[in-house]
């Protein structure tokens, strides 16, 4: 494995899901040499810790969870993309429905018009009839 790519987000060659690469192996720290007989007069030294292994732990356990996460992340993206999609469905549908509104809504204007019209000679005639008894009454 190229060790540039520790820790770097790549796509696995077989099954295609982002991961992570996981650090190279670390060899474990030799343990430190036996210490020899001391004098009464020097002071004991502690043994040397040992915290690489725990380190190297929870990085592990750190890429673990990270790795969770992306998985989580790609989750949501694929159920983003599905509501999006579904939403532009729904848009077109809309807009299909739209057109035929206002198609309806064009055809409601020119009823509207010719009512006029009829409204027009309705009164025109009537006006007409008013005025020729008026007439006819005088004579």
């Amino acid at each position: 494995m190229d060790e540039r790519g520790e820790g770097l987000i790549v796509q696995c060659p077989q099954c295609g899901t982002d991961v992570i690469v996981p650090p190279k192996s670390v060899a474990p720290t030799p343990p430190p040499p036996p210490h020899r007989a001391t004098t009464a007069a020097s002071s004991p030294q502690p043994p040397a810790r040992m915290e690489v292994p725990s380190q190297i732990a929870q990085i592990q356990i750190r890429h673990v969870e990270t790795a969770a996460l992306q998985i989580q992340l790609a989750t949501l993206s694929t159920q983003l993309k599905e509501l999006q999609d579904r939403r532009a469905d729904l848009i077109a549908k809309m807009m299909g429905h739209i057109d035929e509104v206002n198609h309806i809504l064009e055809e409601l204007g020119g009823l509207q018009g010719a009512e006029k019209e009829i409204h027009r000679e309705w009164d025109r005639i009537v006006e007409g009839i008013t005025t020729a008894e008026r007439t006819g009454e005088k004579k």
